[in-house]
């Protein structure tokens, strides 16, 4: 089976990503966090406990769910960056990270607006409805947001929330509501607390600890 990825700089990789996508992990960030090769993420983890095959890495360093263009995870270039001349079979979303960090607005006030964007709701549920409509065949699994500590610094404590007005399991609810409102599956990773060098990026043990929960909430579906 082959597996497209959609996700931040947690699940960028040196040489894995499309041209011109953004990356956290290149060379220097890969011997920081003590990255040794690409069998080292979390993401090259679970496609090899399932036997899958990597189609694309669709990972944008910086990027987050909501916005109105590119890289918008919401956006049509980001969906349609997930293929070439194969379709993927299973979609892997880790994304949202970004979104809390720097507060994007959670939810429309007023029930009667159109649908914006700018909303963490509204552009993950868009997100969602663009991965069903260009995709119709794949499996979807979709997961929640982690919490984080850094390596070596037992005063530094993961903030309740960043630069917004949200904590990390309001857009976790949403996260939830949305994969729950199109059946698909949804992989639990609010109880973790993965290693990191920065409070954000998992070192290789960070990504070990997320590995192992995708895989383990996978087992029954895939």
């Amino acid at each position: 089976m082959l597996v497209s990825i959609l996700g931040d700089s947690i699940s960028t990789y040196v040489g894995y990503n499309p041209p011109g996508y953004k990356i956290f992990y290149d060379e220097n960030m890969l011997n920081r966090n003590g990255l040794r090769t690409v069998t080292d993420t979390w993401w090259h983890q679970v496609i090899s406990y399932f036997d899958c095959q990597l189609l694309i890495n669709a990972s944008y360093s910086g990027s987050k769910c909501s916005g109105e263009s590119f890289p918008a995870s919401n956006s049509a270039e980001r969906i349609n960056d997930l293929h070439n001349n194969y379709i993927p079979d299973i979609i892997l979303v880790y994304i949202g990270f970004n979104d809390f960090a720097y507060g994007s607005p959670l939810r429309r006030k007023n029930i009667f607006q159109l649908v914006n964007t700018v909303y963490f709701q509204d552009a993950y549920n868009v997100m969602l409805h663009k991965l069903k409509h260009t995709y119709p065949k794949a499996k979807i699994c979709c997961a929640t947001l982690a919490k984080t500590y850094i390596k070596n610094n037992v005063n530094w404590q993961f903030p309740e929330m960043y630069n917004g007005c949200y904590a990390l399991k309001e857009y976790n609810s949403v996260i939830r509501a949305a994969t729950k409102k199109r059946k698909f599956y949804l992989v639990e990773l609010e109880n973790l607390c993965y290693e990191t060098l920065d409070g954000s990026h998992p070192t290789r043990e960070g990504h070990k600890l997320i590995a192992k929960q995708w895989i383990t909430c996978l087992k029954n579906f895939l």
